[in-house]
């Protein structure tokens, strides 16, 4: 049901109800009938019509952002379903920073899932990813009333040519042209709850329950625009933006221009997907977009943000902040959990610590791109330089300590902001002739201490700690 179906003075009226804080949207939801995204866009609405009316909104954005968060996104499981060459490689990692480690459900297609399904209970994790058909979530025991799931669709013609050029590129066959009428309709089976074999119903059928899946999506991206969706989603789940998103798995050969013939033929072929993108980018601009600018920074509920005494940040936990590439490591090779910088040369992580306590911080570096690189590291907290020492110690790299003052501490939630600046980042194909990496790094990091030192000033460190770094 679309949200002209009901009357603006009604939906003016409830949302109104839940600005004073006299209703939840969960209250209405039940009482009027109404679903809750309906709700959301006579929220955003009113700030905007806000906006028209006296010039500003920021009244109505600080009324709107508990809301939002707290109330109308009551975010459970994430489970996203990745559609082969729409940014989902990107949109992974992008999640992937929101849980931990252990969190996350290792199975990445149908067959993974199925077989960790026979052992574990899905329920456990708090973020699914991969290759699967919707229908096929059916069958391994996930609860679709406590998950919420995310897609990303792209335009067909552009989908198939990506695709094609991606298989291309892993086999012998070098006939481009004969290969990209294969795979037809591709998003609409990937997102349809019927059966994924295409004989049990008709195309139509699946498309007609294709759109209606993904009206009740968390969250539907559109791949052209990939970093306006990125910001809508931050907003979603409470997470900072990216400046720019990394784009991972990305074709770097452009395709041959196609004869306008066979691209008809192919928008021919997949004629469904191109009506369900059209479907997504309707549903994009009524439900998300400009969503992340009328309440941005609002706090979602992977960051509580209560006062720590003590934190103990390991690279395997969630991470609040931008800046860095994925998670390296816990294997044979390298038994910690890293990260790199990168691939700007400023990188950062948020924290909430307790502003009455001065604090000792210890950062664990475990490898540089260069010497050079790793001397350039400047510390910040918010505004302020922290001094740092250098110390070795029994396990692998250096550890960086320096004072955090309570005075460094801003008075808004995180009050911690530490910035790593480094004056370059390199590519390790540069550093190592032999290697194929190109990413961009700084510093690799493997985890951050913050222990407190009481109200008194604290000391400055002794000198035995190492050079200064």
């Amino acid at each position: 049901m679309e949200s002209q179906d009901y009357s603006p003075e009604l939906l003016a009226q409830l949302a109104l109800q839940v600005l004073r804080n006299e209703k939840t949207v969960s209250e209405l939801f039940v009482e009027q009938d109404i679903p809750e995204w309906v709700l959301t866009e006579s929220l955003v609405k009113i700030v905007q019509w806000s906006y028209l009316l006296t010039g500003s909104s920021s009244d109505m954005v600080e009324l709107i952002k508990p809301t939002l968060a707290k109330q109308l996104i009551d975010i459970k499981r994430l489970c996203f379903v990745h559609i082969e060459k729409t940014a989902g490689t990107s949109l992974s990692n992008y999640l992937n920073d929101c849980f931990s480690v252990e969190e996350i459900c290792p199975a990445s297609t149908h067959n993974d899932l199925v077989d960790l399904a026979k052992h574990h209970d899905l329920k456990q994790y708090g973020l699914l990813h991969g290759h699967y058909y919707l229908s096929w979530l059916n069958t391994v025991g996930l609860d679709f009333d406590n998950t919420n799931f995310i897609t990303v669709l792209r335009h067909p013609l552009k989908r198939q040519i990506s695709s094609n050029s991606h298989w291309m590129r892993d086999s012998y066959n070098r006939n481009y042209q004969s290969h990209l009428v294969v795979g037809h309709n591709v998003q609409c089976m990937r997102l349809s709850p019927l059966s994924t074999r295409r004989g049990f119903a008709s195309t139509r059928n699946h498309l007609d329950v294709a759109k209606q899946a993904i009206e009740a999506f968390f969250f539907v991206g559109i791949q052209e625009r990939f970093n306006e969706s990125l910001s809508v989603l931050a907003m979603l789940l409470g997470q900072p933006e990216y400046v720019c998103a990394p784009r991972l798995n990305v074709t770097k050969s452009h395709a041959p221009e196609l004869p306008q013939a066979l691209q008809d033929e192919i928008l021919s072929a997949n004629w469904a997907d191109m009506e369900l993108y059209e479907y997504a980018v309707s549903l994009f601009d009524r439900k998300f977009s400009g969503m992340a600018e009328v309440a941005g920074g609002a706090e979602g509920f992977r960051h509580a943000w209560t006062e720590a005494d003590e934190i103990k940040y390991r690279m395997d936990q969630p991470m609040y902040g931008n800046g860095w590439h994925f998670r390296e490591g816990g294997d044979n090779l390298l038994p910690q959990i890293i990260r790199w910088t990168g691939p700007e040369t400023e990188s950062t992580l948020s924290f909430q610590l307790n502003p009455e306590h001065h604090y000792r911080m210890a950062i664990r570096v475990v490898n540089a791109m260069t010497p050079g690189i790793l001397e350039s590291l400047t510390v910040f907290v918010n505004e302020t330089v922290i001094e740092t020492l250098a110390r070795m110690d029994d396990q692998w790299g250096q550890v960086f300590e320096g004072i955090v003052p309570r005075t460094a501490l801003s008075n808004v939630k995180p009050n911690a902001t530490v910035i790593f600046r480094v004056d370059m980042t390199e590519q390790f194909k540069h550093v190592d002739p032999k290697s194929n990496d190109d990413r961009y790094c700084g510093v690799a990091v493997s985890e951050i201490n913050f222990t407190p030192l009481g109200m008194a000033e604290p000391s400055p460190l002794s000198m035995e700690a190492g050079e200064n770094g």
